[in-house]
């Protein structure tokens, strides 16, 4: 059978290719992120794989094999995602405009021109034996950066199972062949994703030039210290580029979103944007047609989240402990885009750990003027205008803990548990002027956040983060018996709901995102 893997549900499916010397497995560790979300088809090239013995190696008879193969699978909508020398292939496929091709993802392509590459650098290539003296090399030096052992293990294997005619027809002729001038102006919306590190093909400011002028809808996409097998060494920065892109193209297609929130043209302000949910609750009021204002401390990680939308919302920083700051970035968001109708506020620190009693004044006054008193200080300058024009949606982002708290994060526990209170307080007169507040409470989301807990407590206990995250479910968390992290897509769906005019009856309430962590009937 030759190499495919089908899985997820959606209206768009991924359709992944691999790069020189690589298969359908490239894509394992990036496969798990997506298929959360969207269906992904992940297919062997000829001559290597599954597909070692198929043949016809030329640019155009690889793009009439994949077309085959899409076909077979009666794919109605797909995002096909180019990996190096699959990326030239996919631009000659999407040259034919197939029926079922929706957009492209080029992960570090090769262009369509001729590849720039030194004769003894092709010689090099040419003069591999697929041995594993030869092998290991060609991994490392694509890679940039060692991969994990079992990830550099298959990705070796992979390189020596390949038919060497093959390999040799890449060398001397795919990569050669010049598609620049045949391939036309193409209506495709494209994201390209470049590795900041990558020594393999032309870094982005080249690829605009030689790649992009064929597709005016285009966005790039730079990945830090990534190599050019970013499937393997990044997959989870390299999906979440890919997740926001698909979102805002399922967002644009007719009849993939059948519930309305009624929030198009509304005016969200979301804190701890650059991230984690703050970020995933942007993408996901973006494709419901918000106009988006993302604040966050640093202006140039909120500079880098908005390279992955298409309209490029307002990013500006602010400390959100300073009141005379809220304030300016209010005034300064109505000045250019109105009033703010919606507050999204994730902002949040975990603070100082340990024995509650030890915890210095200063320990807890940090995460009370960081998670309770920033939400004070926004709603003050937020909700008034509400009130005056009748509407309006206030989401607090609290935390398991307001609720079952524990022992060592004395300081996290009491400031989400003032800010709970607060926002109930809030609700009590704001819903009469139409506008509605109230609080999610996540538990375990797989944010920065918890990837520092998880480092942490992996160091201290001489383990892998895989299984630091395992025992720590098991010992600390028995009530996620899904025995997983949440993701920051699954808290900013409830968060999208409760500020949509679907959510006019809910007020004062707590909307529980935990898996559920919390082992009691009352928030």
């Amino acid at each position: 059978m030759l190499g495919q893997s089908l899985q997820g549900e959606g209206p768009i499916t991924f359709v992944l290719l691999h790069f020189l010397g690589g298969s359908h497995r490239t894509w394992a560790p990036t496969v798990p992120y997506l298929d959360r979300h969207y269906p992904c088809v992940t297919l062997d090239t000829p001559g290597f794989g599954d597909a070692v013995d198929v043949e016809g190696y030329s640019v155009a008879q690889m793009a009439d094999y994949f077309d085959e193969r899409i076909r077979a699978l009666k794919i109605r909508r797909c995002i096909l995602v180019g990996h190096s020398m699959t990326g030239k292939v996919a631009m000659c496929l999407a040259a034919r405009q197939p029926d079922y091709l929706s957009a492209l993802v080029l992960v570090a392509p090769s262009p369509p021109g001729p590849q720039p590459m030194s004769e003894a650098d092709r010689d090099r290539q040419r003069a591999y034996d697929a041995s594993r003296k030869q092998a290991e090399p060609f991994v490392d030096e694509a890679s940039h950066v060692r991969l994990p052992d079992a990830l550099r293990e298959f990705a070796i294997a992979d390189a020596q199972h390949v038919d060497l005619d093959a390999w040799r027809a890449w060398v001397d002729h795919g990569s050669t062949e010049d598609w620049s001038e045949q391939l036309p102006e193409m209506p495709y919306p494209v994201l390209l994703v470049c590795g900041a590190d990558d020594q393999q093909v032309p870094g982005a400011q080249e690829q605009q030039r030689l790649t992009l002028r064929h597709f005016p809808q285009h966005r790039v996409a730079v990945i830090e210290s990534a190599g050019h097998l970013m499937p393997l060494q990044t997959p989870q920065a390299l999906a979440r580029h890919m997740l926001g892109f698909a979102d805002e193209l399922k967002a644009q297609l007719k009849g993939d979103c059948p519930m309305d929130l009624g929030i198009r043209n509304r005016v969200a302000l979301i804190t701890g944007a650059s991230g984690g949910i703050g970020l995933a609750t942007a993408r996901l009021l973006n494709e419901e047609g918000v106009k988006l204002v993302l604040t966050d401390l640093d202006q140039q990680a909120l500079d880098d989240a908005c390279k992955a939308f298409s309209r490029k919302p307002m990013a500006l920083a602010c400390d959100m402990t300073d009141q005379a700051a809220v304030d300016a970035l209010v005034r300064n968001v109505e000045a250019e885009v109105g009033g703010i109708d919606i507050v999204v506020h994730t902002a949040g620190v975990t603070g100082a750990k340990g024995d509650p009693l030890a915890l210095s004044d200063d320990d807890y006054l940090e995460a009370w003027h960081t998670d309770f008193f920033s939400a004070v200080r926004i709603a003050r300058t937020t909700l008034p205008a509400m009130r005056r024009r009748g509407w309006g949606r206030f989401v607090c982002i609290t935390s398991e803990n307001a609720v079952q708290p524990y022992w060592e994060e004395a300081v996290y526990n009491v400031a989400k548990a003032a800010l709970a209170a607060f926002i109930k307080n809030l609700s009590y007169k704001e819903a009469a002027s139409g506008v509605l507040c109230n609080t999610v409470s996540p538990a375990f989301i797989e944010t920065g956040m918890t990837d520092g807990m998880m480092k942490q407590r992996a160091e201290e206990r001489g383990e892998s983060i895989e299984d630091a995250v395992k025992s720590f479910l098991k010992e600390e968390r028995p009530g996620i018996v899904q025995q997983r992290r949440g993701q920051p897509e699954e808290v900013a769906a409830a968060i999208a709901l409760l500020v949509s005019e679907r959510a006019s009856f809910i007020n004062g309430s707590n909307l529980r995102v935990d898996g559920g962590s919390v082992q009691s009937v009352q928030n």
